[in-house]
């Protein structure tokens, strides 16, 4: 039987969970729009963990205080991709 087609509720060796191929994002759309949400959580908080500069909660601190604001970090963004896409 192969990973793919095991009951995903069913214990299995290796300890991972299976999805089923039915069940995963099945479109680069979705992909990419995953890859995204966890840009935005590494933008946030994981890369912030180590940062002295920019640490945990200063990024939110600055856009409260109105320093900069949510739209102008999307621009931004926004900007880098257009950039970057030949």
């Amino acid at each position: 039987m192969s990973p793919a087609s095991r009951d995903p509720n069913e214990p299995n060796p290796y300890g991972v969970k299976v999805v089923p191929i039915e069940h995963r994002e099945s479109t680069r759309a979705e992909h990419i729009r995953g890859t995204v949400t966890d840009l935005v959580a590494k933008f946030l908080y994981y890369d912030r963990k180590e940062d002295e500069e920019l640490p945990v909660g200063e990024i939110e601190a600055a856009i409260r205080c109105g320093e900069i604001s949510v739209d102008e970090i999307c621009e931004l963004f926004s900007s880098g991709v257009r950039e970057n896409i030949r």
